[in-house]
């Protein structure tokens, strides 16, 4: 039964205003010690975070109970989701469908080296389909600049006295992110700003923030700029997209957290699961669960009751082990096999975790049915 939050009052009833049901797993309490369910009894560990059981860059809504997932787990796998959504296939999904961040902000790429319709190279990102410039500078070695801004309404003397205070902020000891460009002419060097970071792109090796500061110093102090206000929607991008290990291990999180939701962490814990849990934790024994994904093993069966675009997990017993598949945007598809099942009854029938990013909401298997059951019964009643 559901119990009023002594420290929220009225969350109960904000939970039942949204049409959601508090979890109600089992704590991951063992012998009134916390346990990680992916790092166990760690010396060290916190649990101020909660873990959210799809990516919150995918559009994952509902997080598992605190004490489930450690901060220092949680952290660790801030890296893999960022490859899973930023260097894997799945990216361009988001970069085109999104979903946009917490903040409510667009989804954005990586900035990248671009080419202009006009033929200029520029840095550039991708945000719903659509390339985007970012402020920078093309410094050229004859005491000569070409400023380029993203077409924001702003004015081209306000947007070059804004890119040219964020470039005086560059110093010696500066980080920045280089983007190596051989297609770009000898001495010349794009420096860009966006997003509270500092890019740079120029042919051949890295240069050292000494001699960017050193560019841009030149720049500051007497070349001549070109104010150039180009928003360009035909830019040409170069995104290299992988697959490894780390991608596969945030599937594979993505499986382990659905089933702590539907199970509880005390059946996540079960010693069956070490193996995919050590691998997914640190990395050990990909040889046993990094295989390439597809993008059709399993899924056209499920596709048509599955809201459209949605990410879910589904589980299953298969020759006496519990068997996961995981897709994402319905459409790329990894299965793990996490362990021996406890008996004949454990997943008999399938169960299945349900993210319905578009909507903002997330089902079990039996939450969705009654979803659909209540759309039926309410298109008959317009009849």
């Amino acid at each position: 039964r559901l119990r009023p939050d002594k420290r929220h009052p009225g969350a109960v009833k904000k939970h039942r205003q949204r049409g959601r049901t508090p979890l109600r797993a089992p704590s991951a309490q063992f012998g009134g010690i916390t346990v990680c369910i992916y790092l166990g009894e760690a010396e060290g560990l916190t649990y101020k975070k909660q873990e959210h059981i799809f990516p919150a860059g995918l559009g994952g809504v509902r997080t598992l109970p605190r004490g489930y997932v450690s901060d220092q787990a949680n952290e660790a796998f801030s890296r893999l989701e960022g490859e899973l959504m930023h260097a894997s296939p799945i990216a361009l999904d988001r970069y085109f469908s999104g979903p946009g961040d917490r903040r409510g902000k667009d989804s954005q790429s990586y900035v990248t080296v671009g080419r202009c319709d006009d033929g200029q190279l520029a840095l550039s990102y991708l945000s719903m389909g659509v390339p985007r410039l970012i402020p920078q500078a093309l410094i050229h070695p004859q005491l000569r600049a070409e400023l380029s801004f993203p077409d924001d309404g702003a004015d081209a003397a306000s947007a070059a006295e804004g890119l040219i205070d964020r470039l005086r902020g560059f110093t010696p000891g500066s980080r920045f992110v280089f983007l190596p460009c051989p297609d770009m002419e000898p001495g010349d060097m794009i420096v860009g700003a966006h997003d509270g970071k500092f890019f740079v792109s120029c042919r051949g090796e890295r240069p050292d923030a000494g001699s960017v500061h050193t560019a841009i110093g030149r720049l500051l102090g007497g070349f001549e700029p070109v104010e150039t206000k180009r928003e360009s929607r035909r830019i040409t991008q170069r995104h290299t997209l992988v697959e490894n290990g780390d991608i596969a291990r945030a599937y594979a999180k993505t499986a382990m957290n659905a089933l702590a939701r539907l199970r509880g962490a005390e059946y996540a814990k079960r010693r069956e699961f070490d193996a995919i849990r050590r691998w997914i934790a640190a990395g050990e024994g990909g040889e046993n669960f990094n295989f390439l994904p597809s993008i059709s093993d399993g899924r056209e069966p499920l596709l048509p009751a599955m809201p459209d675009g949605a990410h879910f997990c589904v589980f299953a017993q298969v020759d006496g082990a519990i068997q996961a598949l995981v897709c994402f945007y319905g459409k790329y598809v990894r299965r793990f096999t996490l362990g021996k099942a406890e008996g004949a009854a454990d997943f008999r029938n399938p169960n299945a975790y349900i993210c319905d990013w578009k909507n903002k909401r997330e089902y079990t298997l039996g939450e969705y049915i009654e979803r659909l059951v209540e759309d039926m019964r309410a298109a008959r009643g317009r009849e």
